[in-house]
């Protein structure tokens, strides 16, 4: 997945007009390790569906585009909802 960025946008340092997802190349390994990750780092909150939560999906797609989560804070808030919702429909997408 390539999201074109509304506008170019620093991110860690360097600016960025398009971040590039390689979802597809994840492994079950991949997923379930950025899972334990995302309740490792939000343990103690209740968190019933993590293909629901943007920080979940921001933890996938940082990881697919060999990326820190914490640059994606620093999107437009169109990529960010962008990014997630695609994230969010290529999980769910062949449930």
């Amino acid at each position: 997945m390539k999201f074109t960025l509304t506008e170019p946008t620093q991110l860690n340092g360097k600016e960025y007009t398009e971040i590039v997802c390689d979802i597809e190349k994840l492994k079950a390994k991949d997923l379930k390790e950025i899972l334990a990750a995302f309740r490792q780092l939000y343990r103690g909150e209740v968190i019933a569906v993590p293909n629901m939560d943007d920080r979940y999906l921001i933890m996938v797609a940082a990881a697919s585009a060999r990326m820190n989560p914490a640059d994606f804070d620093e999107l437009w808030a169109q990529d960010y909802v962008a990014i997630t919702t695609n994230v969010r429909n290529f999980l769910l997408e062949k449930v």
